[in-house]
């Protein structure tokens, strides 16, 4: 029966995401898509702790990850929309597109360590975030979000960002003990930390903001690293 444990976390968070578009609350939502974003990373680790890794687990985790990173935050990002309108309807709907190009793409090249371009979970994040800021009255997203063009053109670019195979995204897979791997992800927490002490929820998307600028370093450091390796 332990095959099918690390299946039941993967079906656990994928619920979690279907109560969060049924719920259509800002902040219930957000909380089960953290949830599912903690059974999304439980999950495989309980199949190598059981060491019961599966093709049938990897597409199950994938299809989990479009509900509970896809359509969950696109509809909250939808529920903001400025007007009725059909472009308020269609520009969020790039967000599940984009974040299924990228599944799919990630479930048949080869493994790396790093991200080829954004991971749907930190662009639900993002996402997440200008929800529960503008929710919470935060004077920054309200600014920024009190404009439609803004609105419209924010799922364009992040999902651009999660199909594009040009930016490597640095994660967990790339830390080791050299000091230029993890220096990345400390600067990342770092910014976290003080983005949250200034503008609350808003740190959320600027955090997610700073991860794709640090990334485009990273991948300038690591590609001149691989033209060294080839001479």
């Amino acid at each position: 029966m332990k095959k099918y444990i690390p299946s039941l976390v993967t079906l656990s968070g994928l619920f979690c995401g279907f109560v969060a578009i049924a719920e259509a609350n800002y902040t219930k939502s957000a909380l089960l898509i953290l949830i599912a974003f903690i059974c999304d990373g439980l999950d495989g680790f309980v199949a190598r702790l059981l060491d019961v890794k599966s093709e049938f687990g990897k597409q199950l985790d994938s299809l989990s990850d479009i509900v509970c990173f896809g359509v969950a935050p696109a509809y909250l990002y939808y529920l903001l929309a400025p007007d009725d309108s059909i472009e308020c309807l269609i520009f969020p709907g790039l967000i599940v597109l984009a974040g299924a190009a990228r599944l799919a793409r990630f479930n048949v090249l080869p493994s790396v360590h790093y991200f080829r371009g954004l991971p749907i979970p930190a662009n639900a994040f993002f996402f997440i975030g200008i929800v529960l800021a503008i929710d919470n009255d935060n004077e920054l997203m309200n600014n920024l979000y009190d404009h439609k063009m803004l609105y419209l053109i924010t799922p364009v670019i992040m999902s651009l960002l999660m199909v594009t195979a040009k930016i490597r995204m640095f994660g967990i897979k790339t830390i080791n003990k050299e000091f230029k791997n993890y220096i990345f992800p400390l600067v990342l927490v770092i910014v976290f930390s003080i983005l949250w002490f200034l503008y609350n929820w808003a740190a959320f998307p600027l955090t997610i903001a700073a991860y794709v600028i640090l990334s485009v370093f990273y991948t300038l450091s690591t590609r001149n690293e691989d033209r060294q390796t080839i001479n």
